[in-house]
């Protein structure tokens, strides 16, 4: 039996990818004991339990006081400003880094013997490199980005472009992909970008395993099969999951709506799942551009509820700018939905017979929207069912999970 360590900074509460992949791991102990891995998850958790209270997607349920209100009021609008002002960006990362610091620094506390250490981003795994003395010990580094270093901090905090802070992160990007034994994708297209961008590292020593989620119990599977039909007044039903920021692209959708035919218009609908730093901002202009019979925005939404409202939907529909390999879509094709997406990241390894990938581009996107009657959705929605059971199970993930742990 080898000892393996996760060391994942942030909570298993989180909405993101890793978190996720990590409570799966823990729900299917039994597999990876019966390969011989028994995996121990280190997590910011272990240090403060009550502080990480983040729920569902893109926040909690929770009802806050009106202090939490106000209080979460100004996260909220700090949040939103740091992309505008330099100091509040710096602020954000120093803090980030504080928290992973804070992390690897109980886990050498610890005093633990792995035999492999297993990290999902990159900062944690420089700081256990830099003080780790046992020789002995492999370690993977998994990416869940485009493999392009900065590129999603730069949508975040574009005023520290060229900022010594930035020449750092760029140093311990470099120092990790040079000394760390295994570098790990969650797609294709993001291994790629990597040895492009970092020409030095061979290919053996990378490797890609595509995200993948468990299948519906049986219960929940007669839930989306009777629900599916179901008609709220609107031909076409979009569903849309994730934080609402920049980054996911809800504004190209809400501004398309402003310029489709009227006919067309009037048959759609879209559910926004998800809580963010530009939803008050995307809220007025709905109300503005009286799409608030069109849009409906449910805020924060518990991650074990997000099927429910993917089962009276139609369609999923996410226009980002910057992704890995996003589980909302796979979470959308597991319930037989087909997909509007944008063809960046590992979108399109997500994406062949079973949607339509469209650059991030409000053109594009009326254009499909006006056209959406010539498009066999149905048959797509089959196609995305029989894609997930195929390729994005994690019964597969889990599989190649440990044959990549066999391969140090």
């Amino acid at each position: 039996m080898e000892k393996i360590d996760v060391i994942r900074p942030g909570s298993l509460k989180a909405t993101i990818g890793p978190a996720g992949t990590l409570k799966r791991i823990i729900k299917n102990r039994e597999y990876f004991l019966s390969r011989k891995y028994d995996i121990k998850i280190y997590t910011n958790d272990d240090l403060s339990p009550v502080a990480q209270n983040s729920t569902g997607i893109g926040g909690v349920q929770a009802k806050p006081s009106y202090l939490g209100k106000v209080t979460k009021k100004l996260k909220v609008s700090l949040r939103k400003n740091a992309k505008h002002s330099a100091l509040l960006s710096k602020f954000y990362i120093k803090k980030s880094q504080l928290m992973v610091k804070r992390l690897v620094d109980y886990y050498f506390q610890q005093n633990s013997t792995p035999d492999k250490v297993v990290f999902h981003s990159t900062y944690e795994c420089y700081l256990f490199l830099k003080r780790n003395t046992n020789k002995n010990v492999k370690t993977v580094c998994f990416y869940h980005s485009e493999g392009i270093p900065l590129k999603m901090e730069e949508i975040y905090y574009p005023k520290l472009k060229k900022s010594q802070l930035f020449k750092f992160i760029l140093d311990v990007e470099d120092y990790v992909a040079k000394n760390v034994d295994k570098c790990m994708f969650i797609s294709e297209n993001g291994r790629e970008n990597f040895l492009k961008y970092y020409p030095f590292v061979k290919k053996e020593k990378t490797g890609v395993i595509l995200n993948g989620i468990d299948d519906f119990c049986e219960d929940e599977f007669s839930t989306i099969e009777v629900e599916k039909d179901i008609n709220n007044g609107f031909k076409y039903r979009f569903c849309c999951a994730g934080t609402i920021n920049t980054r996911k692209g809800h504004r190209i959708i809400i501004d398309a709506l402003q310029r489709i035919d009227k006919d067309v218009l009037s048959k759609l609908h879209f559910t926004f799942l998800g809580d963010g730093p530009e939803r008050v901002e995307l809220q007025s202009e709905i109300d503005k551009y009286n799409l608030s019979k069109h849009i409906d925005f449910k805020g924060a939404v518990d991650n074990a509820d997000v099927y429910k409202y993917l089962c009276k939907s139609n369609i999923y529909i996410l226009m980002s700018y910057n992704e890995g390999l996003p589980i909302s879509i796979i979470e959308a094709m597991r319930a037989g939905l087909p997909i509007i997406s944008t063809k960046i990241a590992g979108i399109p390894e997500l994406i062949n017979d079973n949607g339509v990938l469209l650059d991030p581009d409000v053109d594009q996107l009326v254009e499909v929207l006006n056209s959406i009657d010539k498009y066999d959705w149905k048959s797509m929605g089959e196609h995305s069912r029989t894609r997930f059971t195929n390729e994005f199970t994690f019964k597969r993930m889990s599989r190649e999970y440990c044959d990549m742990l066999d391969s140090l």
